[in-house]
């Protein structure tokens, strides 16, 4: 009996149960009348049925308005009890209507709120009553971080789903409010950092965190207790992540590095944002990169006159072009094959578009290649950027952002030297320029980039170890790849011209410590499960990365995150160096390319 019963409702079609739950509503609310006109003698000797049947008939016909028959059961939520209030109530005045407004208020409170606490009642019955016939408490025993509306809804589906083999026995939460209490029937068991008696007393292997609106210091917080009490954890999706405000189980996930270390929700006023940026036709360079494809789409979502990709790597163009196409139907996009190092591409992509808006993200970023490649990194970096800034300025492109990196202050590899000297190139045109206002913003190291340190030690951790890491003191800063883009695209936004903008990435990390922390996260100990060794810096490899140089002072900006960076005119000097270094060629001499970089830029030491 208790698997056919189910087996049978779910083999009734939806339409079928739709119209049983409306004849149910229906008999329920003309009962409802009846007893309730017994307990009132305005009505007379009998009961108006004729009244009765208008109850009924207009509850059924405005909740199918209201669409309170389209409702997922088993995600019966407060807003759907509003749904049934707002129907019971114009049923309940459409009856003083027709009953000539005759009769005492107390009947008719009397039947709208009997009507109501009926009808809910029985909604709360539809939508638990597999909980009866499907769920035994067997399974891997867990417990849910968060006695919150996230929280009780991945418990109720947890419940509501026995083939997950997964057993909730009941929650961890901090607030004071939720101790001594339960939610859905099951147990606040304590606090977060109770989480090691609650596994010895309750034999859980895995606690989920549904919290969607914790920061990742909450998420630190508790994290470290439970690797402390060697409890694995999974996470739901962040607020922003989650659709419509609903969790299920498939939304829970293992827990990644960019959940440790990325920081709180950027707030930003997206109104300006979209007043800047809507209806104009902007052009990306770099598209298919990692900063380039979220720049595409956090732009398409403000929904820009026309977006243009220019990407040189025909794969990652398709798959952003493909991607963003299915994502964004309405836009116009197009996705145009091209190289910022050939001038002439650069003019036809800009001549024939028109962009009003440049953002330009393409270039070589890898420190250890681009020691090795001079002159590429010196085409790409410095003359593909004055290819692009130098178009824009001819076109009278209203606004364009060079994204810049730390690895530009104080250089001391030819990358970071390249993209100063990309910094140096749109200050000269920017001062040269009436028409075009530009930008620089600059900012640190970018989570699971391609190239970047957490894709290999995940690497090295599916190969079973070691994991390497060049110092155990080197440091850098970490930062989302949606934060960056996000506060790249509101600083292009509030630029007047000529600013170089620099972003709060927060503190500094250690790059041991994030190697530990991911062995961690795959479940095994760092040192004994997976070793970690030391293999010395790199070519032009810095300790330390820096924001800003001894000679840059900043101000702060419309927003807590942006600062603007003080900077000196360039002089004749300056524009005769940085002549003879765009004359270079990515065939020069690699110790010439490396000694016209450090006459234009003296604070440039190459670390040996």
């Amino acid at each position: 009996m208790q698997k056919k019963l189910p087996k049978f409702v779910d083999s009734v079609s939806p339409e079928v149960k739709k119209y049983l739950v409306a004849i149910n509503d229906f008999f329920c609310t003309v009962l409802i009348y009846y007893f309730s006109s017994i307990s009132f003698d305005f009505i007379g000797d009998g009961v108006d049925f004729d009244s009765a049947l208008i109850f009924g008939i207009s509850n059924i016909v405005i909740s199918l308005f209201l669409r309170n028959y389209q409702i997922i059961w088993c995600l019966f939520s407060v807003r759907d009890v509003y749904s049934i209030g707002i129907s019971i109530l114009l049923s309940v005045f459409l009856v003083v209507i027709a009953n000539g407004f005759s009769g005492g208020i107390y009947f008719y409170i009397l039947l709208g709120l009997m009507s109501f606490y009926s009808i809910t009642f029985l909604r709360i019955i539809y939508s638990k009553w597999r909980d009866l016939f499907e769920y035994y408490g067997h399974g891997e025993k867990v417990v849910i971080i968060g006695a919150g509306s996230a929280g009780a809804q991945i418990y109720e589906q947890l419940r509501s789903s026995p083939s997950l083999k997964i057993n909730p026995i009941g929650f961890l939460d901090d607030s004071l409010a939720s101790q001594r209490r339960t939610v859905c029937g099951s147990p606040v068991l304590g606090t977060i950092r109770e989480i090691g008696n609650v596994k010895r007393k309750f034999g859980i292997s895995k606690g989920i965190i549904a919290i969607p609106s914790a920061t990742p210091a909450q998420i630190n917080v508790i994290y470290s207790s439970a690797v402390e009490a060697e409890v694995e954890l999974k996470i739901l999706p962040s607020l922003s992540q989650i659709l419509h405000g609903k969790v299920s189980p498939h939304q829970i996930k293992d827990i990644e590095p960019e959940d440790l270390l990325g920081r709180d929700h950027v707030n930003l006023d997206e109104g300006f944002t979209r007043e800047i940026f809507t209806d104009e036709v902007i052009l990306v360079t770099g598209a298919g990169g990692s900063i380039g494809s979220e720049l595409c789409f956090q732009i398409a979502k403000l929904s820009p006159k026309k977006l243009i990709l220019f990407e040189q790597t025909e794969l990652f163009l398709y798959e952003i072009d493909s991607k963003l196409k299915s994502l964004f139907p309405h836009i116009s996009i197009t996705a145009m094959i091209g190289d910022v190092r050939d001038i002439e591409t650069v003019e036809l992509a800009i001549s024939t578009y028109t962009p009003s808006v440049i953002f330009h993200t393409a270039a070589y970023k890898h420190v250890p290649l681009m020691e090795d490649n001079p002159g590429e990194a010196v085409a790409t970096n410095l003359i593909g950027t004055n290819n692009i800034a130098s178009m824009a300025a001819k076109y009278s492109v209203h606004r364009f952002v060079l994204v810049s990196t730390d690895k530009a202050v104080n250089p001391t590899n030819v990358m970071g030297a390249t993209k100063r000297a990309a910094e140096i190139a749109c200050q000269i045109i920017s001062e040269d320029s009436l028409s075009t206002k530009f930008m620089v913003v600059r900012f640190g190291n970018v989570l699971g980039s391609s190239g970047s340190v957490i894709p290999l030690f995940k690497q090295q951790i599916s190969n079973g170890g070691p994991i390497t890491v060049t110092h155990k003191d080197i440091t850098r800063y970490f930062m989302s790849i949606p934060e960056a883009c996000q506060l790249v695209t509101y600083a292009g936004a509030i630029g007047c011209g000529g600013e170089l903008y620099v972003l709060d990435m927060g503190e500094p990390m250690k790059i041991v410590d994030l190697a530990r922390d991911m062995i961690r996260l795959s479940g095994f100990k760092p040192g004994i499960d997976i070793k970690i060794e030391y293999t010395g810096l790199r070519k032009g490899e810095k300790m330390y990365e820096e924001l800003l140089s001894d000679k840059e002072n900043t101000l702060e900006t419309v927003h807590p995150k942006i600062r603007v960076a003080s900077r000196t005119k360039s002089d004749e000097v300056i524009r005769h160096k940085m002549i003879n270094l765009l004359r270079l060629s990515k065939n020069t001499d690699a110790s010439i390319v490396v000694e016209a970089l450090k006459d234009l830029m003296p604070e440039f030491i190459p670390q040996q």
